[in-house]
């Protein structure tokens, strides 16, 4: 009998680990996907990858998050301008040693990219005299400066998270113009900081004789808790 205990104590003990996927997807996103007849999205040539994992351990201590949506959401995030994930699939992993376990959701998918979003992913010249002096016709405005939104304190309070997306124009100048908040999830109560935000934005201005800035132009602008 002692055996038998001994044993059974032993495997127990043994480090073990499974892994289960627990979907296969065709479009997955949690971010606002634009109107195919607004723009062309096109596949990324690499695959994205997001996860999340949760740990626990003594049983009263925890840490971590298991969350498909986060671990998507990191997954999107991965690549500059994507907005969702095609042909992919989402897995789980448990692993559990003694009293301690950790449990992990994995995201993996083709990226869709909206190449407006990729090209607002350029880093801020963060002056006139940092802008490229030629551009092509269609290449998208250099930002010099993008002043960040800021987080409404309610919604902090909160915990309120979103995203916004904005549209508006950019002139000759580097101005913008007709700024306007086309989509929002959860709710409106960031609509206003983002207007107020993107109306400060400044864009390399258009040298003459060269054609003016394909507009309008849009950006979706996330709010998160950190």
């Amino acid at each position: 009998m002692r055996t038998i205990l001994l044993a059974g104590l032993v495997l127990v003990s043994l480090p073990g680990c499974v892994s289960h996927d627990l979907l296969r997807f065709t479009l997955l996103s949690t971010a606002l996907v634009p109107d195919a007849q607004d723009v062309e999205l096109f596949r990324g040539a690499q695959m994205a990858h997001g996860e999340t994992t949760y740990h626990s351990a003594l049983i009263f201590f925890s840490w971590g998050t298991w969350s498909p949506q986060a671990a998507t959401n990191a997954a999107i995030a991965s690549v500059p301008g994507a907005v969702a994930l095609v042909d992919g699939q989402i897995s789980t992993e448990s692993f559990g040693f003694l009293l301690y376990s950790r449990d992990r959701v994995v995201v993996q998918g083709t990226p869709l990219i909206d190449p407006r979003r990729a090209a607002e992913a350029v880093a801020d010249v963060g002056s006139v005299e940092h802008c490229p002096p030629i551009r092509h016709p269609f290449d998208p405005p250099v930002p010099i400066r993008r002043v960040p939104a800021n987080y409404p304190i309610e919604a902090m309070g909160s915990r309120i998270e979103g995203r916004v997306l904005v549209e508006f124009s950019v002139l000759r100048d580097g101005s913008t113009a007709d700024v306007r908040v086309v989509a929002y999830e959860p709710m409106d109560v960031f609509n206003r900081t983002s207007i107020l935000a993107v109306e400060r934005w400044e864009f390399c201005p258009i040298p003459d004789g060269q054609p003016d800035y394909p507009n309008p132009r849009r950006v979706a602008i996330p709010f998160r808790v950190r």
